[in-house]
C-alpha cells in the first residue's frame, strides 16, 4: 500500500505512522524512522534507444529531427558539441530542450552537416555525455580519369575509367556514355545502361535515323496515395495520378477483385489519370488498383481507400444465460466497422410487448419513437395517445395525440423524474397503453464542440466545382461562424456555407483564385468554444511577374534585368532564378537524383524545384550549403543468402550459382577465387559482377566444378572475404596412387593404392580392379568388386610383364582409373644350390623356394657339404650367401651308463637305490 503526503516544507524532518482500521476499531500505530524532506538526485540520463546504433543517415536537403528524452533530477542542463568543438547554431542547425526532451534540428542537412554529435546532460549529481554520429549522403563525383583507350580499329573504340571517387553514399548504378564530333559541340548518347568501367564504342552512322524513342508507362503516385487513403462517408474521392510513357499509356481503374469501378467519373489525358467517386459509403472501401500500359510494357500500383462511416449492425445476438434478476448476452463484431477501429457498444432493454423508447433528451423536453401495434384491430390506426407521469405522481396525465410514431413532449421541468406510456386509437376504441420500461430523467446532454478533420487543407483545379464536409459533434447546438483570411466570409452566388447539428459544408463552384486562402470555423456553446482552420488552394497558371522590369547592368554583348515574383503563384510558385545552373536534363519521377560531372574536390550547392502535372512549378527548396565532391571510404561488406553458409550441393550436369550484394565506400573490386587461383569465366562457368552485385554462375556442373569458392572485396578501406563450399554429386574421381606392387612371385603378387580425393558426394562402395599384358591392348576384369584398397593378384605367367588399373564406384557411377607402371612376374628367388666340399661343382637343390627356409634332403653320411642361397627379382639375381661346412651324420648316440652311489633300507621284501647321472647324453636329454 502507499500513499503521497503533500504540502511538507522542504528540509524539515518528519515521522509518519500508519493504522489499520476495521468495523471493530484502530489498530496500534506503525511509525517511520525519521525523513527529511528534500530533492532527491539522479545522474542525467539520455535514452538513445530509438536511434539505431545511435546514427542518424539521412539525404542531402532532408531535415534531420532527433528527439531524445533525458532524464535526472534536478532536471539537467543540455550542451551540444560537433566533432569536439561547441555546436554553432544557425538557422538550419538548432538545439533545444522541451520539457523531458532534447531535440537537433538540422533544416536541409548537407555534407558539411555530418560528424559526431556529442551532448553533455549536466546536473548537481554528475555530467554525462552521449555521442549521436549523423551522416549525410548526397550525389556521386565523376568518373576518375583520364579516360584509357584500350582497344581502336576503324570500326570501334574500347575505352575505361576509374569509378568516381565520392559515390555519395549511394553504390554507382550505371554510367551514360557520350559522344561528339571535335567539330561539333552537341553531345550524342551512346548508352545510358552501362553497368561496367569498359565500353565499346561502336561506329555511327553518318546519317542516323530519327526514330520515336519508346518509354515504358511510369506513374508519379503521391505520397499520401501510398499510405491508406482515410475520408468520411458522404464525402467525395478523388484520386489523381500523373502518368508519362511513349507511346501514351491507356489507364484503367479496377476494384481489387478486378471488377470495374462503376460508380466512379474516370478521366484520362496524356499526362494524368483521375477517379472521382461521389457521397462515399462503406462499400467504397477498398484496395483500387490503376493499371496502365502501352507497347513498352505495364505497371500498376495499388491506392488502398477507407471510408469512415458508421459500423454495421452486430451479428449473431445470442442469451447465454439467464436467471431471475439477470439475462447473460454475447454476440458478434459487426461486419463492417466503418473504417474505424469499434469503440464501444449500446445495449438496450424493453419489455418484449413494449416497444417504445427515449431518443433524445433535453433539460425541458424528451422525445419518444414507437413501433406500430402487431394487430390494428381490423380497423386502421389512426393516431397514437401519449401520457406522461411525474416521479411521485400516481394520476398518468395525457400530453399530447399525434399520427407518426414519434413525439416530442415539451415544458417538462428540468431535472424530474417522469414516465411515458403510449396508446393506439383507431374507430373503435383506444388499446390499453404500454410503457416505456425506464423512467426518464430531464436533463441536457452537455457536449463541448468537437471536430473530427482528417484534411485541413484542399486542392482544386480552377473551373471545378470543391465541396467540404466537416463532421462534428456538440450538445447544446453550436453556434457557426466562418472567417475567411480574416474577414468574416460572405455568402455570394459562388461562395455558400453552412451547418447541421452533425455537419458542416463549405461549397465552391467554379473556383478562382480569388478563393485561395484560411478559413477559419468557430464553434460555440455552453459547454465550450473550438476552431478549426481548412486550407485551399485553386491550382492554376501563375499570375503575371511584377513590374517594372528594371535594367540593372549593360554591357557589348549582355544586359541584366531584374523583376518581382507574381502575386498569384497558382497554387504553385514561379520559375526559378537565372543564376542557378540546372543539373538534369530528363524528367525526375523519384525523390532521388545522381548529378554526374562535378569536379572532384570543388564545392557545389543544390536546389529542387517541384513541377506539377498542370506544367507548373513550385519554390525552390531550400539550398543544400556548400557540399565538397570527394568519396568517403568504408571497408568492404556484403550480405549473402544463409542458404549459402552451408555446404551447396549440386547434381552433376545441374546449374548452380552463388551471388551476395556488395557493399563499401568506394564500391570495391571483386574476386572469385579458388584456392589460389583467380577464376575467370570459361564455356561452362560465367562471372558477372555488378558495382553491388557479385555473381558467379556455372552450367552443367561436373566433379571438377566442386570445392571451396572464395568471394574477395577490396578497396582502399579493407578486404573481405567468404568462402562457399560446394559439393557435385557426380562419378568418384580416380584413386590416389602410384599403384604399389609386392610380394611379386611366378604366378602372383599383392596391389593396394589410396582412395580418390573426390567421393562425388557419395560414398566409395567398391572398386573394379583389371590387368593387361604390356604387349595386348585388351583389359581383364581381375576383380570386380574390392572393397578394400588392396589386392592379392593371382594365376599370372611367369615371365609376362603387366600393367593393372583401378576405378573406383560409387552410386552414381564408375570414375577414372588409375593405371601402375608395368610389372614383370617372376620368382624373386633363385633354387638354392649344395656342393661337397671336395668337389668345386655346386648342384641346384631346390628351383622353387618362395620362403626363406628349404629342407635338402638325400645327403651322403659322413660326407662334407657348403650350401649357398642367391635372391632374384626382375633386375636379376643377387651375390650368394654361403653357408659354413657341415658333416652329414646321425646327430643322436646311445647315453653312457648311470653309477650306483648306494644301496640302503634293505628289507625283506625291498630297498632303496641311490645313483648319479651318465656322463655322456647321447645329444639328447
Amino acid at each position: 500500500m502507499d500513499f503521497i503526503v503533500k504540502n511538507l516544507n522542504e528540509n524539515e524532518e518528519y515521522i509518519f505512522r500508519v493504522m489499520a482500521v476495521n468495523l471493530s476499531g484502530r489498530s496500534a500505530p506503525r511509525e517511520s524512522k525519521p525523513i527529511t524532506v528534500k530533492e532527491s538526485t539522479m545522474l542525467p540520463e539520455f535514452d538513445l534507444r530509438a536511434v539505431c546504433q545511435k546514427t542518424v543517415i539521412a539525404k542531402a536537403g532532408d531535415d534531420i529531427k532527433v528527439e531524445i528524452p533525458v532524464i535526472g533530477r534536478p532536471r539537467p542542463t543540455v550542451s551540444w558539441q560537433k566533432d569536439g568543438t561547441a555546436l554553432k547554431l544557425t538557422q538550419r542547425t538548432n538545439a533545444e530542450m522541451t520539457g523531458a526532451t532534447v531535440v537537433l534540428s538540422i533544416g536541409e542537412c548537407n555534407r558539411s552537416d555530418s560528424g559526431v554529435y556529442t551532448m553533455t546532460g549536466k546536473n548537481i549529481a554528475g555530467t554525462v555525455s552521449e555521442n549521436l554520429i549523423v551522416r549525410v549522403h548526397d550525389v556521386p563525383g565523376p568518373p576518375k580519369g583520364p579516360v584509357k583507350i584500350v582497344e581502336i580499329s576503324r570500326t570501334y573504340c574500347v575505352f575505361s575509367w576509374e569509378p568516381p571517387e565520392n559515390d555519395g553514399g549511394v553504390p554507382i548504378n550505371n554510367y551514360v556514355v557520350e559522344i561528339r564530333d571535335t567539330t561539333s559541340q552537341t553531345w550524342t548518347e551512346l548508352s545510358a545502361t552501362v553497368i561496367r568501367t569498359v565500353f565499346k564504342a561502336a561506329a555511327v552512322p553518318e546519317n542516323p535515323k530519327a526514330e520515336d524513342r519508346l518509354l515504358p508507362p511510369e506513374m508519379d503516385v503521391d505520397a499520401e496515395l501510398r499510405k491508406v487513403v482515410s475520408l468520411r462517408a458522404c464525402c467525395s474521392l478523388r484520386l489523381f495520378v500523373p502518368i508519362r510513357g511513349r507511346p501514351t499509356p491507356t489507364a484503367k481503374w479496377t476494384k481489387e477483385d478486378g471488377e470495374t469501378v462503376e460508380r466512379a467519373t474516370i478521366d484520362t489525358t496524356t499526362s494524368y489519370t483521375s477517379l472521382v467517386i461521389e457521397n462515399v459509403n462503406r462499400f467504397d472501401s477498398g484496395k483500387y488498383n490503376l493499371t496502365v500500359e502501352n507497347s513498352s510494357g505495364s505497371k500498376t500500383v495499388t491506392v488502398q481507400v477507407r471510408v469512415l462511416d458508421t459500423p454495421s449492425a452486430p451479428q449473431n445476438l445470442k442469451i447465454t444465460a439467464v436467471t431471475y434478476e439477470s439475462v447473460t448476452l454475447t454476440w458478434d463484431p459487426p461486419a463492417n466497422d466503418g473504417g474505424v477501429k469499434i469503440k464501444n457498444y449500446i445495449v438496450e432493454k424493453r419489455e418484449s410487448t413494449r416497444k417504445a423508447y427515449a431518443t433524445d433528451v433535453t433539460k425541458s423536453s424528451v422525445t419518444l419513437t414507437w413501433e406500430k401495434p402487431a394487430h390494428d384491430g381490423g380497423s386502421r390506426v389512426g393516431c397514437y395517445v401519449v401520457e406522461v407521469q411525474p416521479k411521485g405522481v400516481e394520476k398518468w396525465t395525457q400530453a399530447l395525440i399525434v399520427k407518426e410514431t414519434e413525439a416530442t413532449i415539451s415544458n417538462l421541468n428540468a431535472g424530474e423524474e417522469y414516465m411515458f406510456r403510449v396508446a393506439a386509437r383507431n374507430e373503435k376504441g383506444t388499446s390499453d397503453p404500454r410503457q416505456i420500461g425506464v423512467p426518464v430523467i430531464v436533463k441536457d446532454l452537455v457536449i463541448a464542440p468537437d471536430v473530427k478533420m482528417l484534411f485541413n487543407t484542399f486542392s482544386v483545379l480552377a473551373g471545378e466545382d470543391l465541396t467540404i464536409d466537416i463532421p462534428f459533434v456538440a450538445r447544446p447546438k453550436a453556434a457557426v461562424s466562418w472567417v475567411k483570411d480574416g474577414v468574416p466570409l460572405k455568402r455570394t452566388t459562388r461562395v455558400n456555407f453552412s451547418a447541421t447539428e452533425t455537419m458542416l459544408n463549405l461549397n465552391i463552384k467554379e473556383a478562382t483564385r480569388e478563393d485561395v486562402g484560411q478559413y477559419l470555423i468557430t464553434l460555440t456553446n455552453t459547454a465550450g468554444e473550438t476552431k478549426a482552420e481548412v486550407g485551399v488552394v485553386v491550382l492554376d497558371k501563375p499570375g503575371q511577374p511584377m513590374g517594372p522590369v528594371k535594367v540593372e547592368e549593360v554591357t557589348s554583348d549582355s544586359i541584366s534585368i531584374s523583376w518581382s515574383p507574381p502575386e498569384y503563384q497558382g497554387g504553385c510558385t514561379e520559375l526559378p532564378e537565372g543564376r542557378w545552373l540546372k543539373a538534369n536534363f530528363t524528367n525526375v519521377i523519384e525523390t532521388e537524383y545522381v548529378a554526374t560531372g562535378l569536379v572532384p574536390d570543388n564545392q557545389y550547392e543544390f536546389r529542387v524545384i517541384a513541377r506539377n502535372a498542370a506544367g507548373v512549378f513550385s519554390l525552390p527548396s531550400y539550398s543544400t550549403g556548400p557540399i565538397t565532391a570527394k568519396d568517403e571510404i568504408e571497408p568492404p561488406r556484403l550480405s549473402i543468402d544463409p542458404e549459402y553458409t552451408q555446404t551447396l550441393v549440386v547434381n552433376a550436369g545441374d546449374n548452380f550459382k552463388i551471388d551476395a550484394d556488395v557493399h563499401g565506400k568506394p564500391l570495391p573490386s571483386i574476386h572469385w577465387m579458388m584456392g589460389e587461383q583467380e577464376l575467370g569465366n570459361t564455356i561452362h562457368r560465367e562471372i558477372k559482377n555488378l558495382p553491388t552485385k557479385a555473381f558467379i554462375s556455372v552450367k552443367e556442373a561436373k566433379l571438377s566444378d566442386g570445392g571451396e569458392y572464395t568471394l574477395l572485396l577490396r578497396n582502399p578501406g579493407g578486404e573481405k572475404s567468404v568462402k562457399v563450399n560446394v559439393m557435385v554429386l557426380d562419378k568418384p574421381g580416380e584413386p590416389q596412387g602410384p599403384v604399389n606392387v609386392t610380394g611379386i612371385m611366378k604366378d602372383r603378387c599383392c596391389i593396394s593404392w589410396k582412395a580418390p580425393l573426390q567421393d562425388g558426394g557419395s560414398k566409395i562402395s567398391h572398386y573394379i580392379v583389371e590387368r593387361r599384358e604390356t604387349s595386348r591392348l585388351v583389359w581383364t576384369v581381375i576383380d570386380p568388386k574390392v572393397e578394400s584398397t588392396c589386392l592379392k593378384v593371382t594365376k599370372l605367367l611367369e615371365g609376362d610383364e603387366y600393367i593393372f588399373r583401378i576405378r573406383a564406384v560409387n552410386q552414381f557411377g564408375v570414375g577414372a582409373p588409375l593405371e601402375s607402371a608395368p610389372v614383370l612376374i617372376k620368382d624373386p628367388y633363385l633354387p638354392p644350390e649344395r656342393r661337397e666340399t671336395s668337389r668345386l661343382a655346386w648342384t641346384v637343390v631346390c628351383s622353387s623356394c618362395t620362403a626363406p627356409c628349404y629342407k635338402v634332403t638325400k645327403l651322403l653320411e659322413g660326407n662334407e657339404y657348403t650350401f649357398r642361397v642367391m635372391a632374384v627379382n626382375k633386375y636379376g639375381t643377387s651375390e650368394p650367401l654361403e653357408s659354413g661346412n657341415v658333416v652329414m651324420r646321425t646327430p643322436f648316440v646311445a647315453p653312457g651308463p648311470p653309477h650306483i652311489e648306494d644301496v640302503s633300507h634293505i628289507a625283506r621284501d625291498g630297498m632303496t637305490l641311490t645313483w648319479t647321472a651318465p656322463e655322456s647324453d647321447g645329444g639328447s636329454e
